[in-house]
């Protein structure tokens, strides 16, 4: 089973079969999804977080994939918890009709369980999803 997959700007990807996160291209990321329960409990119940619209990502060993937002957000995090970070991405931002193409991919993946919810303030819900073709 995949425990997680990165969706690159370019669609490619990079997964937990093809090695460990710090392995993984660090830029133009545009989602990430992820079946870990480190930290998130509520994973299965929604079939798979989805990770996206953040400026990085961090895998914690203790936590997981999650996001952050801005330079500031990063360095609390880095100064927080550097012993458990390790890696951090950069995202991407790339051209609307892009993103979604990768991003229904991530929401879609067969690979993964049916995306069945929204884990909040995790995820976030825009109002476009339903318009994604």
């Amino acid at each position: 089973m995949i425990d997680w997959r990165i969706y690159y700007g370019d669609e490619t990807t990079f997964d937990s079969t093809q090695g460990n996160p710090n392995d993984a291209p660090t830029l133009n990321i545009v989602s990430i999804v992820s079946m870990e329960k480190k930290g998130f409990k509520e994973v299965h119940d929604v079939g798979r977080i989805v990770f996206h619209q953040w400026d990085y990502y961090i895998y914690r060993t203790s936590i997981g994939w999650y996001g952050v937002k801005g330079e500031v957000d990063l360095l609390d995090h880095l100064l927080s918890s550097f012993k458990d970070i390790e890696v951090i991405l950069k995202a991407r931002m790339v051209e609307l009709n892009t993103f979604k193409k990768i991003f229904k991919r991530s929401i879609e993946d067969p690979d993964f369980p049916r995306k069945t919810g929204w884990i909040k303030n995790y995820e976030a819900e825009w109002i476009f999803l339903k318009d994604i073709k």
